[in-house]
């Protein structure tokens, strides 16, 4: 988590890191946030505020298909924080793992938002 006006800065530095360019950039202007996908980094950006509620998340991690993400992890024994919610560019949710670790996950889809990702039933 980087603050709202380094955020140029910081993709340049990932794009040149990771030879690739930014595959997505968007912002959450409820939660007064911006975010950009350079390879497998999510880059989130804003000014304090906006960032304290996610200070705590040790990563956050991009994946194919948030329901199988979900439905395997409470099975492995993690706690599924927030469950899959739908957001602006597809799901995503929180989970702490078994070591404590608190983890975003995050599935993007070019597509219209699924409505139906709004309780823990849609994932048992």
């Amino acid at each position: 988590m980087i603050p709202a006006n380094a955020i140029d800065e910081t993709v340049a530095f990932y794009e040149r890191l990771q030879r690739t360019s930014c595959h997505m950039r968007f912002v959450f202007p409820h939660k007064h946030l911006e975010v950009a996908g350079v390879g497998n980094i999510l880059v989130i950006a804003g000014d304090d505020e906006a960032l304290e509620p996610f200070r705590s998340t040790g990563a956050s991690i991009v994946v194919d298909d948030i329901r199988w993400y979900a439905t395997y992890l409470a099975e492995a024994g993690a706690e599924i924080v927030e469950a899959p919610f739908p957001v602006s560019v597809g799901s995503e949710m929180r989970v702490r793992h078994a070591d404590g670790l608190l983890v975003n996950y995050v599935e993007h889809r070019p597509g219209p938002i699924d409505d139906s990702l709004t309780s823990m039933q849609d994932i048992q």
